[in-house]
């Protein structure tokens, strides 16, 4: 007596395979951004890469990372508009709010009322295929 064989097992697990070939495992989202979206992303991630030394170095162009991380952990960066970008430099108007707690550092939430807001002009430069921070003043 022959027994038969499910398959279905199988083809789910072949299915899978596919679908992870297809689209990849851990896939850069960045290379499906347009360069405005890729260095309004560069700008928006600073705040939280200002959490680690490592990882606030990783967003700036090599030897323009500045002195004060700390301070740039305590702020919240949003591009005003479309940023200006001319082959590998780009400049973006960004609003800084200043005044937010450090979490790195465990302090707690600062009253509102300390919280300022400027709009100031940072540039950047791409490297390879990724636009790094050159000139981020906080006023």
């Amino acid at each position: 007596m022959l027994s038969t064989i499910n398959t279905r097992p199988l083809a789910v697990l072949l299915g899978l395979a596919l679908t992870i070939s297809a689209f990849g495992c851990g896939s850069n989202y960045r290379a499906s951004l347009d360069e405005d979206q890729q260095v309004t992303a560069t700008i928006a991630a600073l705040g939280d890469a200002a959490m680690s030394e490592e990882s606030f170095l990783s967003v700036f162009a090599s030897g323009s990372a500045p002195d004060a991380r700390e301070d740039y952990a305590t702020c919240i960066y949003e591009v005003v508009g479309d940023p200006a970008i001319s082959g590998d430099e780009a400049t973006a108007e960004v609003q800084v709010t200043t005044g937010f707690a450090d979490s790195s550092q465990g302090d707690r939430a600062k009253a509102a009322e300390t919280r300022e807001t400027r709009s100031v002009t940072w540039t950047l430069s791409k490297e390879g295929e990724v636009w790094k921070i050159k000139d981020a003043p906080l006023q």
